[in-house]
């Protein structure tokens, strides 16, 4: 599948896997080049756990955080996605301000 079926943005292009009615579903209709290429589907997971220490939350994203081709965020996820694993994630506002790239204010 990865052969007939390519998973791109931007410049990167890696094979897809996956097919309409499975987890990480998507329709793909050949490009240009012959190259099926998505245009629809699944496009973000969330698993979250409940423990006795609290709230454990597991996410993958099919591209990236942001639509802008300049943004490190645009493809970031993308292998991620692929390789079906997930990142964690958290809802400390303590961890989210220790790990911060950048703290701003818009306008």
């Amino acid at each position: 599948m990865g052969t007939l079926m390519r998973y791109r943005r931007g410049k990167v292009d890696l094979p897809l896997y996956g097919y309409t009615d499975v987890l990480a579903a998507v329709t793909a209709f050949p490009g240009k080049d012959g190259i099926a290429t998505p245009v629809q589907g699944d496009s973000f997971f969330m698993f979250v756990q409940f423990d006795n220490q609290g709230v454990i939350l597991e996410t993958s994203q099919a591209y990236g955080s942001s639509a802008n081709p300049k943004s490190p965020h645009y493809t970031d996820q993308m292998q991620h996605y692929i390789d079906r694993k997930t990142k964690k994630m958290t809802l400390s506002k303590t961890e989210v301000i220790q790990n911060a790239v950048r703290s701003y204010s818009p306008e």
